[in-house]
């Protein structure tokens, strides 16, 4: 009985076939063709990818400054400096970095202002803020991160770059 039941597994696996090389070699070029027309597609992604990782960087390192301000009971500032498309909290400096190519621009309050190219937004310890937005520009793409005065809130917003501009 042991030697028939080789005998049928044996046979079963005579029925079945594999792949010929030709047709391994088909599939391969029709995969090839396929990445070749995509790459191009896919490299455009590339800035806008980068652009949208920087703005989420920005908002979680926002959130971190305000929750600093809540868990401390102290005010804290997200300083924004222009010129090196840098920001960070007062006490560590920069902590984030705009990618290349990407110009930041912000709206803040006055009284946080502290030259043409470098100022803050303040967070109190009830979780308000003194507001602003920046903004990341890339090429024709920009994204505006909004901070809400009245409770600290971030948001991420597509915005025309040609407005921007104006």
């Amino acid at each position: 009985m042991w030697s028939a039941g080789r005998a049928r597994i044996a046979k079963a696996g005579r029925g079945q076939r594999g792949f010929t090389l030709i047709e391994v070699i088909v599939v391969l070029g029709i995969i090839a063709m396929i990445a070749m027309l995509a790459a191009p597609r896919l490299g455009s992604l590339g800035p806008g990818l980068k652009l949208r990782a920087a703005a989420e960087e920005l908002r979680g390192d926002i959130r971190r400054i305000r929750n600093t301000a809540l868990r401390e009971n102290r005010e804290t500032v997200l300083m924004v400096d222009l010129n090196s498309e840098s920001w960070g909290d007062v006490r560590s400096r920069w902590t984030g970095q705009a990618p290349a190519g990407t110009e930041l621009a912000m709206v803040i309050a006055r009284q946080e202002q502290l030259s043409d190219t470098e100022g803050g937004v303040r967070f109190y310890p009830d979780g308000s803020s003194t507001g602003g937005t920046v903004t990341l520009t890339r090429g024709d793409r920009a994204l505006r991160v909004t901070v809400d005065w009245f409770d600290g809130s971030v948001s991420i917003a597509e915005q025309d770059a040609q407005a921007q501009g104006q």
